[in-house]
Parts: C-alpha cells; structure tokens; sequence
C-alpha cells in the first residue's frame, strides 16, 4: 500500500533537485491511480510551504532548517494533512518527528493569524501566502501598495484560470456551444473575441475531439495578448515574424494562423517537436520552424521582420501555475537568468537588419530580468521605445514605454512586453 504523504515529498522533492515542475515529477514518481491527488496534494504544499514551516515551528517546535530536502516535504506534507484535510496520519510517520496526538489537535485549531499576529505587515504576507521575501520585494515595486500586493499574492495561492483560443475555422460562439454541449461550463473572454474562458469542467481538454482536431488550443491570455500584438505589427508592416524562442510554438501559430508568414528558431530539439506537434495539429502552413541557437541564427532575410524575444526565464508571474517555482528559486537565478537574457536580446540586436521591430517578454516580474535589462540595451544600441497597444496593459513605474499585465487584474499570467524599434 502506498503512502500519500511520502509520495508527496518524493515529488517535491525531485522538484527541488531537477528544478522541474510538479506535473513531470508526478508522471515519474506517482503509482497512475494516486496521480490526480498526489498532484493536487503537491501543488497545495508547494502554494502554502512558508507557512507550513512557520507552524512546524511555532506549534512542533521542530527546527525546519535542519531537516533533509526529504524530510522537511514530508513534514509540510503531513502538517497540510491534518490542518487542512482533517486526514489521520500514519503512528510510523508521526513518530519520524516526534509528534504527538495532543500536538495534532492544537495544529488543527490553531488560527493562523495569530501565528503571525506580531509580526510586520510585510513579514505576514509572506508567511500567509508564501512567497520569500526577496521575490516580495520585487512584486513591491510593481503594485501600488500593501493592500494590492495582497491580491496579486492571493491571486498566486488561487487555482489557475484555464483559457482556449478559437481556430480562424470556427466561430467563437460555434465553438462555445461545442463544449457547452458536452457539459464544459465556458464564456467567451471580455478582451479578445477569439479566446474562451473554461470556467468548469471534468475533462482534460487535450482529451477533447476539439482539440485533437485542432479546433481549440489552450493559451494563456497573457499570451494571447502578446501574439495578437505580433500580428497586428507584422500584417501593418507586411513584415515576417521570427520567433527566436519558438517553443512550444503559441505565439507563432497564432500570427501564422492568422496570415502572417512565420519563422521559429528553437534551441531545445524536445520543444521543437512539440512546435511540430502543435503546428500540425492546428493544420497551419505558414510556417517554418528550425532547431538552432538564436545567439547565431543560420539564417538570411532581405525584408523587414518582427521579431520576438522571450527567453527563458524566473515565471514569477506563472506562480499560481508552477508554484514549485518558490522551492528552488534563488536571488542569484534572478541575475543569472538576466545575465542570459541580456546576451541573448543584444546577440538578436547584432545580427538583425536596421529597421526591425523586436518585442522583448517574460513571464516574470523583477526588475533585473525586465526593465533592467531594457536599460542596458537602450544604453549600448541605439535603439527607440515604442507604445505596446495591447488592451491589458499598464505602463511600468519604473520605465516609460515599458508595460506589464497584472496577473491578478485580468486572470492570467504576469508579463512584461516592450517594443523595440532598431
């Protein structure tokens, strides 16, 4: 018989080491018939982890910081158990910490804020919802103060919003009455009419016949936002788009889908599979797609291109998404992942004709990966600025004519987007 709460810490625990997402460390380490609440169990633990030692202290008097990456998971596992799943606890686990009955029942009843009740207003933000100081401190920036920051992190702990866009074969409202039929609770989105919101359903939707055929393909609105910009540039400019960072190939497929001719670079051979899978799916041909190092691209173009630039990155806007992202993430990956950035963006600035436009994105929210990097390249290339017209944005505090989406404004992931002009 398996142990839940020990598979758990497996899972978080791999999570940790390989710096992947608990959907892959499920599908490796998870029995197939505890894998929905395994990861449904992984996810909560992961959202709540802060808190979660802050009562293995507080109540346990159990010291987190000196327990193995094993045993401090299945610690926050076990204390999300009984506190939050009034589940009974295994005596042979229970006894791994030394923990008693009498302590479960005041671990239960214990209201949290009073766990937190003298602590600063910042410091209980970050207990209550878990996010580590230094990645508060960025968020800080951004929001207009405490009690908006307190929604974007509420927004983080909350169970992400699922979005479908609509093939230029179908209708909106054709395809909503598709799922609707096939009991999907859905409505299409209030900023893009080719986008649906799935507001309730018990199927996978890449088990769905409208996918598989192509007719939905799942899309953040974030996302959506982004390419629908790309299109309306490169159709206006009758210019190419490249994506140097193609995979998994949303944003291209969504410009190529729509008429404008389409370039994917993409250095990962496993994600440029994916693209293929995508593209083909979606019976979109306008479109061509290489596996290569954007930093040398192996190709020659004689007409002006829109390019788009969005590189790997800290996915601190895709936390109510990964929130195993919290697990791992350093200050030093902030500024290692900037360092890359920048050597990737000034790399595409070196090899690309005058008279392009590039569209610099992440998913994230720091200023280093973000407006930082901007800086530096206004600095060493002489390049413009340029309004981003696109409906969710709001300009940055910290630079003009840089723009972020709010994750907790519009539902979705956080992004930043600027438009270079070169």
């Amino acid at each position: 018989m398996h142990n839940v709460e020990e598979i758990v810490a497996k899972i978080l625990t791999y999570c940790t080491k390989r710096r992947t997402t608990i959907r892959e460390a499920v599908g490796r380490l998870a029995p197939g018939n505890l894998r929905s609440i395994t990861k449904a169990l992984a996810i909560n633990v992961a959202k709540n982890y802060i808190l979660l030692d802050k009562l293995a202290e507080e109540i346990l008097g159990i010291q987190v910081k000196n327990l193995n990456e094993f045993e401090k998971n299945l610690l926050r596992t076990i204390i999300y158990e009984v506190k939050y799943r009034n589940r009974r606890i295994l005596e042979n686990l229970l006894k791994k910490f030394r923990i008693c009955r009498r302590d479960l029942r005041i671990l239960k009843n214990i209201d949290v804020k009073e766990v937190v009740r003298n602590l600063t207003r910042v410091e209980q933000l970050e207990i209550i919802y878990s996010v580590p100081r230094f990645v508060i401190n960025r968020l800080v920036i951004y929001t207009q103060d405490l009690e908006d920051l307190e929604k974007l992190l509420k927004y983080f702990q909350e169970e992400p919003v699922k979005y479908v866009r609509v093939s230029k074969r179908y209708s909106t409202q054709e395809v909503v009455k598709m799922l609707e039929a096939k009991g999907i609770e859905c409505r299409v989105d209030d900023h893009f009419k080719d986008l649906i919101i799935i507001e309730k359903t018990r199927t996978n939707i890449t088990r769905l016949s409208e996918y598989k055929k192509g007719i939905i393909h799942p899309q953040d609105k974030a996302s959506l936002a982004v390419s629908v910009e790309l299109l309306k540039e490169s159709l206006k400019e009758k210019a190419l788009l490249i994506d140097v960072t193609a995979g998994p190939g949303n944003k291209i497929s969504y410009v190529a889908e729509h008429g404008a001719y389409s370039i994917g670079v993409e250095i990962s051979r496993r994600r440029v599979k994916e693209i293929d899978r995508n593209v083909k799916r979606l019976k979109i041909t306008n479109i061509d797609y290489i596996q290569a190092d954007s930093r040398r691209i192996p190709l020659r173009f004689n007409r002006r291109a829109v390019i788009l630039v969005d590189p790997d990155c800290t996915s601190i806007g895709r936390l109510h998404i990964n929130p195993e992202i919290k697990l791992w993430l350093t200050e030093k990956d902030i500024r290692d992942r900037s360092e890359r950035q920048y050597t990737l963006l000034s790399s595409i600035l070196n090899q690309v004709l005058r008279n392009c436009v590039v569209y610099y994105c992440t998913c994230t929210l720091t200023y280093e990966e973000n407006e930082r990097n901007i800086i530096r390249i206004c600095r060493d290339y002489d390049v413009d600025l340029e309004d981003v017209r696109i409906p969710i944005v709001e300009e940055s505090k910290v630079l003009k004519r840089t723009y972020l989406i709010f994750p907790h404004r519009y539902k979705c992931t956080g992004m930043f987007v600027v438009k270079l002009v070169w």
